[in-house]
């Protein structure tokens, strides 16, 4: 046996050549258990204290589902409640500081199991070692957390959870977590670190975690003559630990993450995730099948994810096991899914040498041989057969192994097929030994695995490219070496096969693929999928052909320019995307006519279509007609030969009065016999300040003789000038449509600007002189407007006693902007006062004005002497009363005197002006007056018509 198989000694499912395995195990496990024993005695102490801080009155309670009672306060072990629901309304309801419901004694539960609203969680007591939660019906695990507190308890025999024919629905926020079994003292094995279904049992898992557990079989989850159906959640972190049973000589440790046993069925799709979990010997992720002979359990994969699992011997990701001895054998179904850097890695003590860092599938026959101690070849009936994996629209790519077999290795009693149909692809596989895609080995003198290998190669790969598969020294694999058996050459102990795929274009295929094998490693062989079983992949139905003809109108070669030889491709089109299938050579020696054959017609839900392409012929286009189903007649035509073309270089150069360019980049159009083309160039330092204008007609089809005349013009020019950042260039050409052109801007010099002259402004000063009856002033300011041609400016100076009632308007335009000829006529006026009077305050002043612009204005407010009041005459009729103004204050009523035959028009009193700031007149009042006003004269003038009539 080669040296490569040192580590492919019979392989423990047969429990054959592991008697020295065994003792070295035995001493190291002893020395083991010497150090567990020591730093378990180092930490005791801590981790009581710990216990017992976690254990406080205030914040647990205790449940036993056994021994307790709901009459209880469950304030401590012997104080045990009985039931979940007495403890979650305690822990909800009365005391919401609960954190630990601590379990003493294994509760049954159904219905929902939640520890929504609370702070708690269920923890397993240090004390207990049982199931903490029984479902023989129907229960709903959600927003609850259980806790086997290993740190705590190094005793613990049972799973967080056992379903006994019940169901069990995982949901959202349910986390099953650190519950470590320990091994059993006369090492049978452990089962279900988080969960244990039995008995015809189902878990539908749809979210949370069963995370951090152990058990010999199943970290995570044991199903034995049960059902899970597993869309969403994570089984992850769990681990299966190395047992050796010492009596049978035998090494136990299967499914870190998951275990299927006993016509147990896995239904894995969706967002199910198989993450990080380990196994000491094998199916890190998922084992279908045990160490044990039992009835086969079944694996079906619609889509999830196994990703980042360790087996220490065989399928880091997924293991598939066969028959022995009674029952059947393990099968997987995959058709959907992630299968993704998991890994073998050649720790575990059974046979390894097709470790399967990916997937392993395991194989028996019916008998067995093998050497006695004696070294005598003994034969023996086991009743074997092979595990199986049928798996479709995989690519398995980027997986690596340290011997044969990235992508898949396959063992002497292995029989291996690949179909065309919703087969599979490889690509970038890498093996540390020949056959980095596909390796098969055959060896009559290999225990129980001992035979030849069959096997079964499409040409086509998954979509319909071809494999193009070559041995490892480049050799094209001939017709006859895609199936059969193989054979062991005479004279040699062994047969190998190793092939590797040189695929044309490997796109179809990665849209076709529905499951992904990649970035798996093997520490032998197989880090893809390594096999001792049977795998089948692909689906065996009906192929089809697609069939072209090629012809020919160029008026039978007249032009002698016909090949003797095109390339067609075939193209798959999916979801409106073209994929190249296969390229082929259509030669005038086979009558122009070719055809495309053993193509796949099913793609798995994917609808695809075929359809062909030429490779480009010089002088020729191609026309396509036809379908796939009756074929295509491709037809070549003499192309017009294409008008003859020239280049156009143009070169822009600078001179400058510095050293800096104005701009980042100047555009150059291109002119035709005068007229835009609307072809341009942007020139720029990123190239060199050069472009050029490429493909240009010389001459129109029509009349070639007459050549087209090239120019150009910079963009921005106009009559040999152009502007850049305020700076004059100067434009010129030079060169020509042969030679190219050069565009050449030189500054012009810049010429200092002429300051406009300032307009003239002038200054008005403006004097208040008051000429009183008395002393006072009756206001403490007045406000002077400033006019100009008649229209206020709206600028306002205000006199006052700190000003010395004067001051000034400055800075004003002596004349128009737009008529220069013509001066502005500034003059002022009192605000307030209205046809030379003003009121202020309850006096009357009248308002001269004095002075020019020129030399100032003199505003004088000269007050008026008070005027006794007269009698009125007679009340007139009262007239029709108007709409009634908001009431004045009622002033004092002077005597009324008597009405004259005609009294004289009373003058039209002015419009008072606004008071002014500081004033203290009542607008209320000024209504008031004015309303009165309007109904004296009113009943003046009813009184002198009717006089005059």
């Amino acid at each position: 046996m080669n040296d490569e198989n040192s580590k492919s000694q019979e392989p423990s499912q047969d429990g054959e050549n592991l008697a020295e395995q065994g003792k070295g195990l035995e001493s190291s496990e002893e020395s083991d258990a010497l150090d567990k024993k020591e730093a378990t005695l180092e930490v005791a102490e801590e981790k009581k204290l710990e216990q017992v801080k976690a254990e406080t009155p205030s914040d647990v309670l205790y449940l036993n589902g056994q021994g307790g009672s709901d009459e209880n306060d469950g304030s401590s072990p012997e104080k045990a409640l009985k039931s979940f629901a007495k403890a979650r309304d305690i822990a909800k309801n009365v005391k919401k500081t609960i954190e630990n419901i601590f379990i003493t004694g294994t509760v049954s539960v159904e219905g929902d199991v939640s520890l929504e609203d609370t702070n708690a969680k269920l923890v397993r007591h240090k004390d207990f070692n049982g199931y903490l939660l029984k479902v023989d019906k129907k229960a709903t695990l959600e927003n609850i957390t259980i806790d086997g507190n290993s740190e705590n308890n190094p005793n613990i025999e049972k799973s967080l959870v056992y379903v006994d024919g019940g169901t069990l629905n995982i949901k959202d926020g349910a986390v099953l977590k650190n519950n470590k079994i320990k091994p059993d003292a006369n090492f049978i094995q452990t089962k279900g670190g988080g969960i244990d279904a039995r008995n015809h049992a189902t878990v539908n898992m749809s979210g949370g975690s069963v995370e951090n557990n152990q058990a010999t079989y199943g970290g995570g989850v044991h199903l034995e003559n049960s059902t899970m159906n597993f869309t969403g959640g994570a089984v992850q972190n769990n681990r299966s630990d190395l047992v050796y049973d010492k009596p049978y000589n035998y090494y136990y440790g299967a499914g870190g993450g998951i275990i299927l046993r006993e016509g147990s069925v896995l239904n894995m799709s969706e967002k199910a995730e198989v993450l990080n979990n380990f196994a000491a010997e094998i199916g890190g992720g998922v084992s279908v099948g045990s160490h044990n002979p039992e009835k086969g359990s079944i694996l079906n994969m619609k889509g999830g994810t196994v990703d980042g699992n360790v087996a220490g011997s065989s399928g880091g990701g997924i293991f598939i096991q066969a028959k022995y001895y009674s029952g059947t054998q393990g099968k997987a179904y995959i058709t959907a899914g992630r299968i993704t850097n998991n890994e073998m890695d050649g720790s575990g003590k059974t046979n390894m040498a097709f470790g399967g860092g990916g997937i392993y599938v395991n194989g028996a026959t019916e008998t067995i041989r093998y050497k006695d101690e004696n070294g005598v070849l003994q034969e023996a009936t086991v009743h074997g057969a092979n595990g199986e994996l049928y798996i479709k629209n995989v690519l398995i790519t980027d997986n690596k192994s340290e011997w044969e077999g990235a992508g898949m290795a396959s063992c002497p009693i292995s029989d291996t097929t690949i179909h065309v149909n919703n087969g599979v692809a490889f690509g970038k596989n890498q093996a540390g030994k020949p056959g980095n895609d596909l390796f098969i080995y055959s060896n009559e003198d290999y225990g129980a695995h001992s035979g030849n290998a069959k096997y079964k190669l499409s040409k086509r790969m998954l979509g319909g490219g071809l494999f193009n598969w070559t041995k490892p020294d480049g050799t094209a694999l001939t017709d006859e070496e895609h199936a059969g058996t193989l054979v062991i050459p005479e004279g040699e102990k062994d047969g190998k096969f190793a092939v590797n795929s040189n695929p044309e274009d490997i796109g179809l295929a990665k849209a076709l693929a529905k499951v992904i094998i990649s970035g798996n490693t093997s520490a032998t062989r197989g880090g893809g999928i390594g096999s001792n079983g049977t795998i089948v992949i692909g689906t065996e139905e009906g192929k089809t052909e697609v069939k072209v003809e090629k012809k020919w109108k160029d008026n039978k070669n007249a032009n002698k320019k016909r090949p003797d030889t095109i390339e067609v491709q075939l193209l798959a089109k999916v979801d409106g995307k073209e994929y190249l299938v296969e390229t082929k050579e259509v030669k005038a020696t086979e009558d122009w006519k070719v055809q495309f054959k053993d193509l796949p017609t099913l793609f798995e839900g994917a609808k695809v279509t075929y359809t062909i392409k030429e490779k480009a012929i010089d002088g020729y286009e191609s026309e396509v007609a036809g379908d796939q189903t009756n074929g295509f007649i491709l037809t070549n035509k003499k192309k017009p030969e294409e008008p003859k073309t020239r280049d156009i270089k143009v070169t822009k150069r600078w001179d400058l009065a510095g050293s800096e360019k104005p701009v980042e980049n100047i555009d150059v159009e291109l002119y035709r016999n005068g007229e835009s083309t609307g072809k341009t160039l942007k020139l720029n330092a990123g190239n060199n300040w050069s472009g050029v204008f490429e493909g240009l007609e010389i001459a129109d089809k029509e009349t070639p003789a007459a050549e087209y005349r090239y120019t150009i013009k910079e963009v921005g020019e106009v009559r040999g000038l152009i502007q850049f950042g305020g700076k004059e260039f100067e434009v010129s050409y030079s060169g020509d449509m042969t030679d190219g052109f050069t565009i050449t801007n030189k500054e012009k010099p810049e010429r200092p600007p002429e300051e406009p002259p300032t307009p003239p402004t002038r200054d008005i000063h403006i004097v208040k002189k008051w000429d009183l009856s008395g002393d006072d002033k009756p206001v403490a300011r007045i406000e002077i407007e400033l006019y100009r041609d008649g229209k206020a400016t709206g600028k306002v100076i205000e006199l006052n006693e700190s000003n010395n009632w004067s001051g000034s308007f400055t800075g004003l335009d002596v004349r128009d902007g737009n008529d220069p000829s013509r001066d502005y006529v500034y003059t002022v006026k009192e605000r307030g006062e209205n046809g030379g009077s003003l009121r202020l305050g309850d006096r009357d002043f009248d308002v001269s004005y004095e002075g020019s612009m020129d030399s100032g204005f003199v505003i004088t407010n000269k007050e008026k002497p008070e005027t006794p009041p007269e009698t009125p005459p007679e009340e007139p009729e009262k007239p029709e009363e108007p709409g009634k103004p908001e009431e004045p204050e009622t002033p004092e009523t002077p005597d009324v005197p008597k009405v004259p035959d005609k009294p004289e028009k009373p003058n039209k009193p002015g419009k008072p002006g606004a008071p002014q700031t500081g004033v203290g007149s009542d607008m209320g009042l000024w209504a008031g007056l004015a309303s009165m006003s309007a109904a004296a004269l009113g009943f003046i003038g009813t009184k002198k018509r009717r006089d005059e009539e």
